[in-house]
Parts: C-alpha cells; sequence; structure tokens
C-alpha cells in the first residue's frame, strides 16, 4: 500500500502483550508484519507503552495461562480470519524462536483487507539488540505462582 497509494495501513491487533529479551532482561514487546510481493516478515522489538492501569497485572495473568500452554504444546494461534474479520488472542504471549507464528497476512486492496493465499513463511527479525525468550523462561512462566509472589 505505501508503494501503489503512497500511504500506510495497519490493522491493529488489541490485548497482545508480547515478551523478549532485552539488555539481559524480560521486557515488553512491539510487533510489526509486514508483506512485499508475497513475502512476509514478522518484526519484534522493545516497547515502553505508556499506559497506566487502575490496577497492576496479577500473577496469573502471565503465569501458567492458556496462552503459555498452546505455545508450550505446539498449538498456538494468535490470530484468524473469519468472515472478514481479524480475530486475535489477548494476553501475555513470550516470542520464543523459531516459534511458528501462524498469522494471517493481509493486503489492503481497493480499500479493504484482503488475506494472501499461500504467503510465503515469514521472516522473524528482532530490533533494538533484543532476542527471543529463552526456553529457561517460557519453563518459569509456565509454573502457576500466586498473586503474593509465592513460588511453586
Amino acid at each position: 500500500t505505501r508503494i501503489k497509494e503512497g500511504k500506510s495501513v495497519s490493522l491493529p491487533l488489541k490485548g497482545m502483550l508480547f515478551l523478549i529479551n532485552h539488555d539481559g532482561k524480560v521486557t515488553t514487546a512491539n510487533l510489526h508484519t509486514f508483506v512485499y510481493q508475497n513475502r512476509t516478515m514478522i518484526v519484534f522489538g522493545p516497547a515502553n507503552p505508556h499506559n497506566v492501569m487502575k490496577e497492576a497485572r496479577k500473577c496469573p495473568d502471565c503465569h501458567n495461562t492458556p496462552i503459555l500452554r498452546d505455545i508450550s504444546g505446539g498449538h498456538f494461534i494468535p490470530v484468524a480470519w473469519e468472515r472478514g474479520n481479524l480475530k486475535n488472542v489477548s494476553g501475555v504471549i513470550p516470542v520464543l524462536e523459531n516459534l511458528p507464528w501462524n498469522f494471517v497476512f493481509l493486503n489492503y486492496e481497493g480499500g479493504k483487507w484482503v488475506p494472501i493465499e499461500k504467503p510465503e513463511p515469514p521472516l522473524t527479525n528482532y530490533s533494538g539488540y533484543s532476542s527471543p525468550i529463552t526456553r529457561a523462561q517460557l519453563e518459569r512462566l509456565l509454573r502457576p505462582q500466586t498473586d503474593a509472589g509465592s513460588r511453586r
């Protein structure tokens, strides 16, 4: 769309909080996906959101969640195209190396989003000196936690 129409369009995903490594610590991440001539790319980079919440997240918001269990079990699907709409999971999503993202890639044509038939597998990129979450970090996230922060 940038090349054809000279404008940038995006389809925001809501409620997804990605986690990556940055400067040796787990931190939140931005996600951007790109499509050019049927080639796809996913870019993760450190994010410092300026959102304020009335209440902080609770331990179970990040630990032992259905999203984590789906990732660990190898059947995580973050987005789906249903009846002309993009639906996404909501929650904390650790970014693991070689995780099959199963994203729906779309083109913006004639003022509407159109799914790409059989896009090439995406190239995954990490910006800002970031890297994926390790398996050891995933295992820690899979452990149930209480709101008091005790470990089991």
